[in-house]
């Protein structure tokens, strides 16, 4: 029978261990912040799992109740280096501030011993803007400690702000002084990888002469290799590769960050108040377990009454977070006459160091559960085995961040998939190339856009369906398209491909070929997102990866009427009518184009057949049941065809199309 741990309890182990970590040396040196260090955490868990034989998945959250994590610190204070404060002026080439720099997430300073001119190398120096091509692997980092790392792919659990700031002190709409609205001085987060492909310039010993370096020639030069160390530094400032802020090509192999002009609701740390003359000490946390949707109420308030930025509430930043990322702060000031004042700025990141390589799904709700059952401390362990014994809930989706290589743009991954199977799926390479070449139509001078043009920033895939075991059938992803002066555009998209539609027609046999008798022939069957189990519509279908769009309308023909035709027999009404089209898409019909990629190809088919049997098609049973197909054919007269079909986008877009070709003598 498990036994509950009193909080005193817990509480005990956390005093001992922090009064020892502070008596012990060789354990404070390697924390730079005098809290819990890695082997405190460790000691902890050995004396719970052996101690009190408590099962590991037991302890994990009972470390994380208590937030007994390990985490580093970094840290500048102005006053103190420079006895002034730091001044970010609005319009002026300084405006995009790079402040400070974590450590790499696991660890907790850099690899030894350093200098502390070779600790500010790292904390200060801007990273060049280049693209991220190879990632290290979680082991590269945890061979530089000499202190047990976390073994967790996403083992942060909070990042700590704290900024001592204010604005210049005047100016505004005056509704707006003494508040975050209006506010042209804020602060926002970044995110750097260490890229394994760099290779870092050094000095070779044996070689007396200065200049003689060993490496990269373009290797960005820092105060570290000043020193006499024949091997290059294993974390590198000229190795680190920025995803935000995001990078946009300069000319042939070089780049520039991208700075828009508004303030990045996702990144934006707090604002500065408007017109507010007296130091703000701003202490913003970005926690795991979050939930603060964006456009919520709590959202809402965070922003108005904390000056956060709106979408930083979910926790998504801190979850995505791996060994090695590292966390940066930039200064910000927009307009003439607006001035960010900067006193200090500090960076603490938390992480877990779980015995687990990875936690249970549901581990992050299982938390909250928990700390509203844990108010009574004696249910702790209780709650944690019932939690446990729960049948499991929809799995908690992590993330993982990396480039898209074939446009150098940083790209966010769900759990389970990967970035070659998201390029294997055909909807998203054709939705990424033919976004791409819609703005490059942005460089001519006649474009709307060409002034201040568009580009796109990132991808987040937020979601996925499988077909079968591995082919993908959906993806709902969201997109950063935004011009340098922060202008942006709506970009979260379901992307699931082509389809094709068919107004397939019947032509009584005794009438001449100019007649315009005609009867279409339209399926009944369930349509279980529409509603219905009766939805009237034209024959239709997706289109395979493999297969051609007339191919894939003659077996839709097949499928559903019954009648086999050949391709070369089908016309294309879409291509007749978007021929000589400048913008290079799909030559479909887009039914929901504000949302979603899916375009349909709408081909026609005539049939001459005798009269008599017209009648016959009328109530014809088709379609695969073993695709829980369920169709009930319906044959209506043409002049009638748009009133039986008026909820059907596709019959709607058919008949219009065939109509005005007809018109045009195109057919």
């Amino acid at each position: 029978m498990a036994q509950s741990i009193p909080q005193n309890v817990i509480e005990g182990l956390r005093t001992m261990l922090s009064l020892g970590s502070q008596n012990d040396n060789e354990m404070s040196s390697s924390s730079s912040s005098g809290g819990l260090t890695p082997v405190d955490v460790v000691i902890t868990r050995i004396m719970l799992t052996k101690g009190k034989k408590l099962p590991p998945g037991v302890v994990d959250v009972i470390l994380d109740f208590a937030e007994y994590w390990a985490h580093s610190s970094n840290e500048v204070d102005y006053i103190a280096e420079h006895s002034s404060p730091l001044r970010v002026n609005g319009q002026s080439p300084s405006e995009n501030k790079f402040l400070l720099r974590s450590f790499p997430v696991g660890l907790t300073g850099i690899q030894g011993k350093k200098a502390l001119a070779e600790v500010l190398a790292y904390d200060l120096n801007e990273a060049k803007p280049a693209p991220l091509k190879t990632e290290h692997d979680a082991s590269y980092f945890a061979k530089l400690a000499d202190y047990p790392t976390p073994k967790l792919l996403h083992p942060v659990r909070k990042v700590v702000f704290t900024i001592r700031s204010k604005d210049q002190g005047w100016g505004g709409e005056p509704d707006n002084r003494h508040t975050y609205n209006g506010a042209w001085t804020w602060f926002e987060a970044g995110l750097e990888k260490f890229d394994a492909e760099q290779t870092c310039k050094f000095r070779d010993t044996s070689i007396k002469h200065d200049a003689d370096f060993l490496g990269d020639p373009n290797c960005t030069y820092d105060v570290r290799f000043k020193s006499a160390s024949s091997v290059a530094s294993p974390l590198p400032v000229c190795a680190l590769r920025p995803l935000y802020p995001s990078i946009v090509p300069k000319g042939s192999d070089n780049f520039a960050y991208s700075h828009p002009l508004a303030h990045q609701e996702k990144w934006t740390i707090v604002r500065n108040k408007a017109a507010h003359r007296a130091w703000q000490d701003h202490v913003i946390t970005w926690a795991w377990d979050d939930d603060a949707e964006p456009d919520s109420e709590a959202a809402v308030r965070m922003k108005a009454e904390e000056g956060r930025g709106g979408e930083t509430g979910d926790g998504w930043f801190v979850r995505d977070l791996k060994m090695g990322d590292v966390v940066t702060i930039w200064a910000k000031a927009r307009f003439g006459g607006w001035v960010n004042h900067i006193e200090k700025v500090k960076i603490d990141v938390y992480w877990a160091i779980s015995a687990n390589p990875e936690l249970p799904p549901n581990y992050t709700q299982e938390m909250r559960l928990i700390a509203n059952v844990c108010r009574n401390p004696r249910l702790l362990l209780s709650a944690t085995c019932l939690v446990h014994q729960t049948p499991a809930l929809h799995h908690f989706t992590r993330t993982m961040s990396t480039t898209l290589k074939s446009h150098n743009i940083p790209l966010s991954l769900p759990d389970g998939l990967s970035e070659e199977q998201l390029t294997s799926f055909k909807p998203f390479t054709n939705w990424v190339n033919t976004l791409t070449n819609s703005l490059r139509l942005q460089s001519d001078e006649s474009h709307p856009f060409h002034k201040d043009p568009y580009s796109l920033r990132s991808v987040t895939i937020q979601s996925y369906d499988l077909f079968g075991a591995k082919r993908i059938g959906f993806i709902k992803l969201t997109a950063t398209v935004s011009s340098d002066s922060g202008e942006t555009l709506p970009a979260a998209a379901l992307l699931r491909g082509p389809s094709v539609a068919i107004l397939f027609m019947l032509v009584p046999s005794d009438v001449p070929a100019s007649s315009s008798e005609r009867y279409v022939v339209l399926t009944v069957q369930p349509r279980v997102p529409a509603g219905s189990l009766s939805f009237t519509e034209l024959p239709a279908g997706m289109v395979d990866d493999a297969g051609s769009f007339a191919g894939a309308a003659a077996q839709e023909i097949k499928e559903e009427l019954g009648v086999t035709i050949k391709e070369e027999e089908l016309t294309n009404l879409s291509e007749l009518a978007t021929a000589g089209d400048s913008e290079d898409i799909a030559r479909g019909m887009f039914p929901s184009a504000g949302g979603c990629d899916e375009y349909i190809t709408i081909f026609s088919y005539e049939m001459r057949i005798e009269r008599e049997k017209i009648k016959e098609w009328s109530g014809r049973l088709t379609g695969l049941r073993e695709h829980g197909e369920k169709i009930t054919l319906k044959v209506v007269p043409m002049k009638d065809a748009w009133r039986e079909g008026a909820r059907d986008a596709k019959c709607l877009a058919a008949l219009a199309l065939w109509r005005g070709l007809k018109e045009e003598g195109k057919l």
